[in-house]
């Protein structure tokens, strides 16, 4: 089960960090590039993505 925690965890920080940028950018102007931004949305729903899709209890044939 620590390994289904450490994909979630690691799905969560680039998404986190995307829109914390977001906020950023928001309050004080154009400071991150708008490719980092979509580079670390990216990466978090395609983490968080990759462990629900692990997390899914398998089906027995």
């Amino acid at each position: 089960m620590k390994i289904l925690k450490w994909i979630f965890v690691i799905g969560c920080i680039p998404l986190v960090l995307g829109d914390v940028a977001i906020v950023v950018n928001a309050v004080a102007g154009p400071v991150i590039p708008a490719p980092v931004v979509a580079v670390l949305l990216f990466l978090g729903i395609v983490g968080i993505f990759s462990g629900v899709v692990y997390c899914r209890p398998k089906k027995e044939n």
